[in-house]
C-alpha cells in the first residue's frame, strides 16, 4: 500500500506531459492484435453487440455496487466493448483479464459476464488499497509492482495513455479532436464549455507520494 506522506510531482511520459490521442485501434495496446482470436483456451463467445456489452457491464458493476460510470470507462478503454478482444499478452474479454487474474478471483474467463465481475473485483481491491483513481487505473493496467516501483504511475506510453482515456472518458471531457463519446459510444459533439481546453487532463504531472513528511 502507498502511504500518505509528502508528495512529489514526477513525469508520467517520456516528455513530461501527458497527451492522450483519440481513443483508436492502436491507442490501447492490450487489445489491438488480438481481437477475434481464442484466448485462454476459450471457445469462440456468442455474438454480442456494443450496446449490449455496455450494458452488461453497467448492470454487473451495479450487482457488485461499485462505482458502474467509471467501470463503465474502463471496460470502454480496455476492450472497446468488444467480449472477444484478446490482446497479445493474453488478455481476455471485456474487461481484458489475464488468466491469473481469473483465477484469483474464481470467475470464468471466457464467461463475458463473469469477465466482468472479476474485472469489478480487481478495481474495488485496488480502490481499497490505493483510494486513488490514478493509481487504481495504473495498477489496473500496468500491475501493482510497477505503480510502487515508481511511486504513483508509471511513464509506460501504454499505461499513460490508458489512464488518460479512461479520465476523460469518465468525466465526459473533450478530446483532442474535439468530439466526445455518448454513454452509448456513438460520436457525438463536444458540450460547449468555456476555456474547456482547460478541463481536458491532456497535460501535466501526476502526483506520487513518499512516506513521512507534507505534501509539497
Amino acid at each position: 500500500m502507498i502511504a500518505r506522506g509528502r508528495a512529489l510531482e514526477t513525469v508520467v511520459s517520456p516528455s513530461g506531459k501527458v497527451v492522450p490521442a483519440p481513443l483508436s485501434s492502436s491507442e490501447v495496446q492490450r487489445v489491438t492484435e488480438g481481437i477475434g482470436q481464442k484466448g485462454a483456451g476459450c471457445p469462440e463467445p456468442e455474438p454480442m453487440s456494443a450496446s449490449a456489452a455496455r450494458d452488461l457491464v453497467e448492470r454487473i458493476a451495479h450487482e457488485e455496487n461499485f462505482f458502474p460510470e467509471f467501470v463503465v470507462a474502463v471496460a470502454r478503454a480496455e476492450s472497446r466493448f468488444q467480449a472477444d478482444a484478446v490482446s497479445p499478452r493474453g488478455a481476455v474479454g471485456l474487461m481484458q483479464l489475464e488468466p491469473e487474474t481469473a483465477k484469483h478471483y474464481g470467475v470464468n474467463i471466457c464467461d463475458a459476464a463473469d469477465n466482468v465481475r472479476g474485472g469489478v473485483r480487481f478495481l474495488r481491491d485496488l480502490h481499497s488499497r490505493y483510494r486513488n483513481p490514478l493509481f487504481i487505473l495504473a495498477a489496473y493496467n500496468a500491475g501493482e509492482k510497477a505503480l510502487l516501483e515508481h511511486g504513483g504511475v508509471p511513464p509506460f506510453p501504454e499505461t499513460v495513455s490508458f489512464v488518460a482515456a479512461v479520465v476523460n472518458e469518465f468525466y465526459g471531457w473533450p478530446k483532442i479532436n474535439g468530439k466526445t463519446r455518448d454513454d452509448r459510444g456513438s460520436g457525438a459533439a463536444a458540450p460547449q464549455i468555456e476555456s474547456a481546453k482547460d478541463h481536458n487532463w491532456r497535460s501535466g504531472f501526476v502526483w506520487n507520494v513518499e512516506q513521512n513528511g507534507e505534501q509539497e
